[in-house]
């Protein structure tokens, strides 16, 4: 074999001796260990470090005592049968939060630290504990003896989800997790309950169920000359009014029956769905630029007696600015809705002129232009169930079939208000063209006079009142038709 075949062999041999030495010294060379780069503590302790324990029944008092001045006193009250939280100093016409206060308390009787950041410390600046962001205080009665603990937090960790914390004249710094530094660290603002009315919103948090529990609504628009009220009747009331009646009545702009429905789905459920989602400004010196110096008014009373005043001003979409009476605080709100600002009182009357229970009626007389008639019911018995037994009427002296009376009488009821009449109707000496009388059971009358106004649409007239609303001729004509289905032997149409 010559030198030239036996040279590339040699430098292939030597080559891979030099790599089995260089993969031999990287196995079995121990790694070294990189510096530890993380700005701030990580490592975990085998057990949990607290900086001190105690038991909530214990707690007395807490004090926090802020960079910027802005100190808090929370003082404990057991002498009732729940225990209250009493917070100072307090902002006028505000409550605070007893549950946001209840859980600071649990968050300050036990105080655990994630790691000791640093032990025999004698600069406290590179902390900034020697002028800490919050020095919280809690006092404990112990067996008649009173306990203090003082905690100093300092600055943000730099990973950020941590604080740094001592004990009060301890020399060793832990590193305490952010969201128990954030409760403490709690401005007067976070506390404050901004829960001005219950929610009645559903347990799917998806529908507002208001319907009886609110007694009183009234929205004001000063804006549109608009002044709406309408109350809920009380069992009671209902059971001493003898004739059919809706649950609400309105009281302003005018005295009337309302329609049950639209008044709770367009009207309490929407209003009542308002919610305070924020604070903006304190003590506020310009109205003007939230749209609050003319604002939409908006009152509501429930069952318990709560009430609340909600003052409207300018928003988007369903986010407005707010405030609510006695506090002199902006707020946000939320789920409010625009149809509010433009309600028609109309909308949520009782569409017809008038409504009688036919099971209170012994009588009606019909002038309809110069031509009378007289129904009569005769009989309308009931069984204990409700389902009539025994039903006898007559027209005229006549008798008329059931079927037949009750669709006149729902015809006669049939007056459906179109819209409220602009301009005052004379109607003193006037004599009316129809004239609807119901003599009821125990004696007393209801009447409503017709006026044509022209020759599409009536003014309606109740027991002598003034005639402020109209209907359309059609409902009498409907009246009329059914008089002479009657004559004609056929039976009225549904």
């Amino acid at each position: 074999m010559n030198k030239k075949t036996l040279a590339p062999i040699i430098t292939t041999a030597v080559v891979l001796v030099v790599l089995l030495v260089a993969f031999l010294l990287i196995k079995l060379i121990p790694e070294a260990e990189s510096p530890d780069v993380s700005p701030s503590p990580t490592s975990t302790p085998s057990q949990t470090v607290y900086l001190y324990q105690e038991d909530y029944y214990d707690l007395k008092k807490m004090e926090f005592e802020f960079r910027d001045g802005k100190d808090i006193v929370i003082d404990v009250d057991d002498t009732g049968d729940v225990r209250v939280f009493n917070f100072s100093p307090s902002k006028e016409g505000w409550s605070y939060s007893q549950d946001r206060i209840r859980s600071t308390a649990f968050n300050i009787i036990s105080v655990a630290a994630l790691t000791t950041a640093a032990e025999n410390v004698t600069d406290f600046s590179e902390y900034e504990l020697d002028d800490p962001l919050l020095i919280a205080r809690s006092y404990y009665d112990k067996d008649g003896e009173e306990v203090v603990h003082e905690i100093h937090f300092g600055k943000l960790t730099a990973v950020e989800d941590s604080y740094y914390a001592r004990n009060k004249g301890e020399s060793t710094v832990y590193v305490i997790n952010k969201y128990t530094a954030d409760t403490l660290m709690a401005s007067e603002l976070e506390y404050r309950e901004l829960n001005f009315f219950p929610s009645y919103l559903s347990e799917d948090q998806m529908t507002v169920e208001a319907a009886g529990y609110i007694t009183k609504i009234r929205i004001r628009n000063e804006a549109m000359d608009t002044d709406v009220e309408i109350g809920l009747r009380s069992d009671e009331e209902l059971k001493e009014l003898s004739v059919a009646t809706s649950r609400y009545f309105m009281t302003r702009p005018v005295e009337s029956n309302c329609n049950d429905t639209l008044v709770e789905d367009k009207l309490i459920n929407v209003a009542a769905a308002i919610s305070i989602t924020g604070v903006v400004e304190d003590e506020p010196e310009d109205l003007s630029k939230y749209g609050l110096d003319e604002p939409l008014d908006i009152w509501m009373t429930n069952t318990d007696g709560d009430e609340v005043h909600y003052l409207i001003g300018d928003g988007s979409g369903t986010s407005v600015f707010a405030m609510v009476e006695g506090a002199n605080t902006v707020l946000l709100a939320d789920m409010f809705s625009p149809a509010l600002r433009e309600i028609n009182y109309i909308d949520y009357l009782f569409k017809l002129l008038w409504i009688h229970n036919i099971s209170d009626v012994k009588s009606v007389v019909f002038d309809i232009e110069g031509d009378r008639r007289l129904l009569e019911i005769r009989a309308n018995e009931k069984d204990d169930t409700g389902k009539v037994v025994n039903f006898e009427a007559a027209l005229d002296g006549r008798p008329l079939d059931e079927t037949n009376a009750r669709r006149l009488y729902t015809r006669m009821l049939d007056m459906m208000i179109e819209g409220e009449i602009t301009e005052t109707v004379d109607i003193e000496g006037r004599k009316a063209d129809i004239t609807m009388t119901i003599t009821m059971k125990d004696g007393s009358k209801e009447e409503l006079k017709l006026y044509a106004l022209n020759e599409r649409q009536y003014a309606g007239s109740i027991n002598g009142d003034e005639a402020e609303y109209y209907i359309n001729i059609s409902d009498v004509r409907k009246l009329k038709e059914a008089f002479n289905y009657i004559a004609k032997g056929e039976e009225i149409p549904r």
